[in-house]
């Protein structure tokens, strides 16, 4: 009888110690309208920093700087991000609230261009779809919550914010084959946004 509460007493206490251990690391990916590998680190007992690498796909609201109208955009991003965000440690549920910056490259058209440019192929007229690429920057908040036991844990999470990309045109030379800039480099402010559920293994 002794030998059963002694091993139930160890077990116990080894279970408690278990799932009071601090993870301080952790890696995973999200998904939702962006594809993110990250990785998040504990520097507080109550903040985090995370880094993502995404590729991003955006249907949104864009004004050109030098233009006073508003035009719909999708806009595909390849970028780094970085946040800081406040969310307790050694939580099973937390939430979390922060924000952040990106910098990367975005691919960009508007959406009554591309619309046009698909009709006139369908009706077998000629049609010019030039590309429109350049450096993007951003700042996003970020909110949401993470659910954490022991070595695993899923967090989901949106992120609005400000993006601002400096479009280049380019349109494929016929004779060359190549890709040559055309017009001015255009700024392109816009809404930003994601919405991630991402799944990370703690260590």
């Amino acid at each position: 009888m002794k030998k059963f509460f002694f091993i139930c007493y160890f077990g116990g206490a080894l279970f408690i110690a278990q799932a009071q251990e601090f993870y301080d690391n952790a890696i995973g990916v999200s998904i939702g309208n962006a594809v993110t590998l990250n990785y998040k680190r504990f520097v507080t007992d109550k903040m985090a920093v995370q880094v993502d690498a995404s590729l991003k796909f955006c249907l949104t609201q864009g004004k050109a700087l030098s233009d006073t109208s508003n035009t719909a955009f999708y806009m595909f991003n390849q970028v780094f991000s970085g946040y800081v965000y406040y969310q307790k440690r050694n939580a099973v549920f937390s939430w979390i609230a922060g924000g952040g910056i990106d910098v990367g490259h975005a691919d960009a058209q508007s959406v009554g261009f591309l619309l046009a440019a698909i009709f006139q192929s369908i009706a077998k007229q000629e049609a010019t779809i030039t590309d429109k690429h350049g450096f993007k920057i951003g700042a996003n908040a970020i909110l949401g919550f993470e659910v954490r036991k022991n070595h695993f844990g899923f967090q989901l999470d949106m992120r609005p914010g400000y993006g601002l990309v400096c479009l280049n045109e380019y349109k494929q030379n016929e004779e060359t084959g190549k890709k040559e800039k055309i017009g001015k480099t255009m700024p392109v402010h816009y809404f930003d946004y994601s919405l991630n559920l991402g799944f990370r293994y703690n260590f």
